[in-house]
C-alpha cells in the first residue's frame, strides 16, 4: 500500500508470473491501480450491503488516460455512492436491459437454445410477419396493453391460431431473456412478461379453442377418411388411431426409425424427453407396408421430411360434420384402450406418458409382450367397430 502518484503509475510493473496486480492507495481507502499485462487502470473498491464491489474509473496510461487527481476525485464520488448502498454496475446493467430489443432477444435465444426446425420456422414467422414492427423496439417499452392490441389485431386477421402462436413465441423469448438477464443479486432486470395475466382480456367466448375430445363415431370418421385423396391421409389416420402417437411424432417419421420385420418404430426426442418404442398391431404394420410400396424409395415415410396434415384434417372434419384436431386421435386411442380394459399403467406406457404414482410402480414390468398384446387388442376393437351395424 502506498500513496498513488503519477510517478508510481509510470514506474508500476507487473510481477513475473502474475496476470494482474493491484497497488492500493494509502491515502484514500478503496482507491487503487490495477496493473495488467498490457494495461494500467484506476479502480475503486467499496462495500454495498454485505458485498464488495469493484468499478473501473478509467485508463491510467494511453491515449484515453486520466490524471491521478481526476481519478481520485471520481473515486471519492463512487465511494460515496457505495456508502449510500448504490451499486453503479447494477445501474449500468439496468440501463442495458432497458435497451435490449426484441430482435436482439430473439437472436440471444437462438444462440442459447436448440430449437427444432419446425419450431424455428414458427419463431421466424411470428417475428418476421406478426411482430416485424417491434423487432427494433426495446422490450422494456412493450406493455400489456400493447400486447392486447396486437393480439386482437392478429386474431382478426389472419386468425386465432396465429395470435396464440405469436403469444407463445413472444412469451418464450421474453421469459428466456428475463431469466438470463439478472442483476448482481440474481434478480431479473427485465420486468414481467406482458403476455401474462392478459388471457381473460384477450379471449372472447367465440375465440375459445375447442377442447380435445375423442372421435365419437369412429366408423363414420374412417369412412370419410377412406374417401380422402391422396390415400396417404387414410394411412396416417389409421396409424394415429392404432398407436396413439402425437401428430408431430408420426408426420416426421423416417424409414430409419421403422423396423417392419420386427413390427415397431422408434421415436427420438419426444415431448417428455424420453426415447420411445412404438409396437405395431398387424393392421398398423399393413399400413406401413402400403406406405413402403409408395414411398420406400425416399428416406421419409410420407415421401417428405414433414407431412402437413392441417388441410386434409380440416377437410375430413368438415365432411364428418364435427370439428376435430389431430390430437383428438390420441384421445380416441386412450378411450379405446379404456373400453378394451387395458390397464391404466399399460395405456400410459403405450402413449409414452408414464407417471409413477406408488412404490409398486417401480416393480411393474410393462415390457414388449404386454404392449404388443395391448395395441393388438385396441386395433381389433377398431375393426370390430368398423364391422358393427348401425
Amino acid at each position: 500500500m502506498q500513496n498513488i502518484t503519477s510517478t508510481v503509475v509510470e514506474n508500476a510493473t507487473l510481477p513475473i508470473g502474475k496476470d494482474q496486480d493491484f497497488i492500493r492507495d494509502s491515502v484514500l481507502r478503496g482507491f487503487g491501480l490495477k496493473i495488467g499485462k498490457t494495461s494500467k487502470t484506476f479502480v475503486v473498491e467499496g462495500r454495498v450491503g454485505n458485498k464488495v464491489r469493484r468499478k473501473v474509473i478509467g485508463d491510467a496510461v494511453g491515449d484515453k488516460a486520466i490524471t491521478v487527481t481526476i481519478a481520485r476525485k471520481k473515486a471519492i464520488v463512487l465511494l460515496a455512492k457505495f456508502a449510500d448502498g448504490i451499486d453503479p454496475s447494477k445501474n449500468k446493467k439496468l440501463h442495458a436491459a432497458d435497451q435490449i430489443t426484441l430482435q436482439e432477444a430473439f437472436e440471444y435465444k437462438l444462440e442459447r437454445s436448440k430449437l427444432k426446425p419446425t419450431t424455428l420456422a414458427m419463431y421466424r414467422d411470428a417475428i418476421d410477419r406478426r411482430l416485424a414492427d417491434w423487432r427494433d423496439r426495446p422490450l422494456s417499452t412493450i406493455t400489456p396493453n400493447d400486447w392486447i392490441d396486437r393480439f386482437l389485431e392478429i386474431e382478426e386477421n389472419p386468425g386465432l391460431a396465429s395470435a396464440l402462436c405469436t403469444k407463445r413465441v413472444l412469451s418464450a423469448i421474453w421469459n428466456h431473456t428475463r431469466l438470463n438477464l439478472t442483476d448482481s443479486d440474481g434478480y431479473p432486470i427485465l420486468r414481467a412478461n406482458p403476455t401474462e395475466n392478459t388471457t381473460k382480456r384477450t379471449q372472447r367466448p367465440s375465440m375459445v379453442p375447442p377442447k380435445k375430445r375423442p372421435i365419437a363415431d369412429l366408423k363414420a370418421w374412417l369412412a370419410v377418411v377412406a374417401t380422402m385423396q391422396p390415400s396417404r391421409f387414410q394411412k396416417y389416420s389409421e396409424i394415429a388411431l392404432r398407436t396413439g402417437c402425437r401428430n408431430g411424432e408420426i408426420t416426421t417419421l423416417t424409414w430409419k426409425q421403422v423396423n417392419l420385420s420386427d413390427g415397431y418404430f422408434d421415436l427420438k426426442d419426444t415431448k417428455n424427453g424420453r426415447d420411445h418404442r412404438v409396437y405395431m398391431s398387424s393392421q398398423c404394420k399393413a399400413a406401413f407396408e402400403h406406405l413402403e410400396e409408395e414411398f420406400g424409395s425416399t428416406p421419409f415415410v410420407w415421401g417428405a421430411a414433414t407431412y402437413d396434415t392441417k388441410k386434409p384434417f380440416y377437410t375430413a372434419s368438415k365432411r364428418y360434420g364435427s370439428q376435430h384436431s389431430p390430437h383428438d386421435q390420441r384421445s380416441t386411442f386412450v378411450n379405446l384402450a379404456i373400453e378394451a380394459g387395458i390397464q391404466e399403467d399399460v395405456c400410459k406406457a403405450l402413449i409414452n406418458h408414464v407417471q409413477l404414482r406408488s412404490a409398486t410402480d417401480h416393480y411393474k414390468d410393462i415390457g414388449e409382450p404386454m404392449q404388443r398384446e395391448a395395441v393388438q387388442v385396441i386395433s381389433d376393437l377398431i375393426d370390430a367397430k368398423l364391422l358393427a351395424s348401425n
